[in-house]
């Protein structure tokens, strides 16, 4: 998964506008655009940031057990993106693992 799609998804798993996300994270909108449209890059702890808002609006908005269930898969792909960005998962910046990128 690439990083324009990670925020973007986020983004829209909560339920907030690109000026609404940039408020909460601290930085213009603009900068949330450029992430979204893969013209930069967040750093990781904007990464963390994202995470942090998902897990807390994981915990607190339990309306339909399908919704939560789709915010843990989202978590689960943010985590591992944030990984691979950190420099975590053991694989050198752009290895794919034998996979095609998306």
């Amino acid at each position: 998964m690439n990083d324009a799609k990670v925020i973007k998804g986020a983004r829209s798993m909560l339920g907030m506008t690109q000026a609404e996300l940039a408020e909460r994270l601290a930085v213009t909108r603009q900068s949330v655009m450029c992430w979204e449209t893969n013209r930069s890059a967040p750093n990781p702890q904007v990464f963390r940031a994202v995470l942090e808002l998902l897990v807390e609006t994981n915990a607190r908005d339990k309306k339909t057990e399908a919704k939560q269930a789709e915010r843990t898969e989202h978590l689960k792909d943010l985590a591992a993106w944030g990984a691979k960005r950190m420099g975590l998962d053991g694989k050198p910046d752009g290895d794919t693992g034998g996979q095609a990128k998306e």
